[in-house]
């Protein structure tokens, strides 16, 4: 039920916002109008359902962000590696 409460909600944000653009422009209230506001309001959507969906992962997979000095520290093991050999202990300690 809230699910439904705000898609018409944002349905109703995204017909005010169409009829507000209309009046102030001064646009005709074509089908071409609602098609390009409909298309603007859904890839909007989209966009904030990817965000919100990323940190409901990241959350749940409970990963963090690394640092620069972090970063660095990893590609430095990784450049070592390329070449097939094996990163001794100690030089993974002393990083």
């Amino acid at each position: 039920m809230r699910r439904v409460q705000r898609l018409l909600l944002s349905a109703g944000l995204a017909g005010l916002a169409t009829v507000g653009f209309v009046l102030v422009v001064g646009a005709s209230a074509d089908a071409l109008v609602v098609l390009l506001f409909a298309g603007f309001w859904i890839g909007l959507h989209a966009f904030l359902g990817f965000v919100r969906l990323s940190q409901r992962l990241d959350r749940a997979a409970g990963l963090k962000l690394l640092s620069s000095t972090e970063y660095e520290r990893l590609t430095d093991l990784t450049d070592l590696t390329e070449g097939g050999g094996v990163i001794p202990e100690e030089e993974i300690v002393r990083r």
